[in-house]
């Protein structure tokens, strides 16, 4: 790491903050915690030279975060706008790196407006704030490309403030996939927000009622379901947006906000049959669309390691400007 950059115009600038994710490299807390302060977005990446532990032992390039910097204009800790900073020796993380087994799943990315079209043939690109739309690309190259019935449940596409996303209405808005098996073990992380609440109404599910995460009871109460059992657990407010992990492993299922505590329960252990944004069951009909925002949202049929969970996470939080 550089202990100083140039900003834009020319100006030499102090080092950057950053966090040592995983220093011996077991998936697992940190055995070396170094921690610079920092702020603004976070860029997961790894170094690209050996280090010393504790104990004076060499280690491997370590995975580590920069906590005030990015690929894209950031502010500063006192509030002025830099320009992006340039490492060398780096890789940095995306969701991609999770489907290097070929694991089936997808990944979604409303800020990459090249994944986004106004039909659901593909043809015509959003390309504003206000664009319907009706079709989104699969990143993960399993091509599980997600699309609206009709043209009356297209989501809209929003962006501000330098975040983008997809809002559902609430009364008929969804994107499907075609039929096919999200089987358990399945991981699914979200940026999500509530824009208003209805108890039952759908953020996620599959063409069936499997695989489902929705409003449940009263607010910020999410429930997830994959057959008779239901786990409960607090969401982001109403109007707040959030990380939302899920897990749905049978009886060792398990689901968190941001990077809090997880709350373990059994939600069935049925495969889902396809994936849907903001609403479930058949995706002919409106079911139980959700009035909600999705900045992004990974799901993929295997358990991820910590240190996958803490990256996509970091990943999703910056996307939707959440401090995790």
């Amino acid at each position: 790491m550089p202990d100083t950059y140039q900003d834009s115009v020319g100006v030499w600038r102090g080092k950057l903050g950053v966090k040592v994710v995983d220093a011996d490299r077991d998936g697992n807390t940190p055995a070396v915690g170094v921690v610079v302060a920092g702020s603004g977005g976070v860029e997961a990446f790894e170094t690209s030279d050996p280090y010393q532990d504790s104990a004076g032992v060499w280690r491997d390039p370590v995975p580590v975060q920069i906590l005030d910097a990015g690929t894209e204009f950031h502010t500063d800790p006192a509030g002025a706008v830099r320009a992006a900073v340039t490492m060398s020796g780096i890789s940095v993380f995306d969701p991609s790196a999770l489907f290097t087994g070929s694991e089936e799943g997808g990944w979604y990315d409303p800020s990459d407006l090249t994944t986004l079209f106004q039909d659901s043939a593909g043809t015509v690109p959003v390309a504003a704030d206000g664009d319907p739309v009706g079709k989104m690309l699969d990143k993960s190259g399993n091509g599980r490309h997600l699309t609206a019935a009709a043209d009356a449940a297209r989501p809209t596409f929003h962006t501000s403030g330098g975040l983008s996303w997809i809002e559902g209405d609430g009364s008929n808005d969804r994107l499907s996939s075609a039929s096919f098996a999200l089987a358990q073990p399945m991981e699914r992380i979200s940026a999500v927000r509530s824009v208003t609440w209805s108890n039952l109404d759908r953020l996620f599910g599959g063409l069936g009622n499997y695989a489902s995460l929705y409003q449940n009871g009263t607010a910020p109460t999410l429930g997830m379901t994959s057959g008779a059992p239901v786990l409960s657990f607090t969401g982001p407010a109403v109007g707040a947006d959030g990380i939302v992990s899920e897990r749905y492993n049978g009886a060792s299922s398990r689901a968190a906000l941001n990077a809090g505590a997880w709350t373990t329960a059994d939600v069935g252990n049925n495969a889902a049959d396809g994936f849907q944004i903001f609403d479930y069951a058949n995706p002919a009909v409106a079911t139980r669309p959700a009035n909600a925002r999705c900045y992004g949202v990974v799901v993929i049929c295997r358990l991820l390691t910590d240190t996958e969970i803490d990256q996509t996470r970091a990943w999703l939080a910056a996307k939707a400007g959440v401090t995790l």
